[in-house]
């Protein structure tokens, strides 16, 4: 009669857990889903807007670096987004593309520090550099006098 019990007893438990484990497996299966779901669908936003903002096409140019503008003042700039926003902003100087980039990446290093770590020191292309090449002695006077002021690096050769 005891085994009778237990044995009752080891049906009741069983017939209990087998459907709390049964909805346990298949709540963690349904939040890895779920992960993995807003995962691909960040990837296939971020793959869109680096079309655009690679685009050899001004307009889409500009598009994307809006969306990731926007993206950025509301705080959800990537940082998987540096590296074309970084390439963008070392084109012309003039173009309007180049200057968004810019103006990006400085609200980018405001509001997170850290990005500025992952920010590589560019060359500033606000500005332009001239090389002149001397190959006479006597034309160094005449360069001296044509160059800006913040100009006294010379290679001569």
């Amino acid at each position: 009669m005891a085994s009778e019990n237990r044995r009752d007893w080891v049906d009741t438990v069983s017939k209990l857990l087998i459907p709390v484990v049964i909805f346990a497996v298949g709540l963690m299966f349904s939040i890895q889903k779920d992960r993995n779901d807003r995962a691909n669908q960040q990837f296939d936003r971020e793959s869109g807007i680096l079309k655009l903002a690679a685009s050899s096409n001004q307009t889409e140019k500009t598009l994307g670096l809006k969306i990731i503008e926007i993206q950025q003042k509301q705080g959800k700039f990537s940082a998987d987004l540096l590296p074309v926003v970084q390439a963008i902003s070392q084109g012309r100087p003039t173009d309007t593309s180049t200057q968004a980039a810019q103006s990006i990446l400085d609200a980018a290093a405001k509001q997170n520090p850290e990005l500025v770590k992952q920010i590589v020191a560019t060359p500033v292309n606000r500005g332009s550099r001239v090389f002149l090449q001397i190959t006479a002695e006597e034309q160094k006077p005449d360069a001296v006098r044509s160059s800006s002021p913040s100009s006294d690096r010379w290679v001569s050769r």
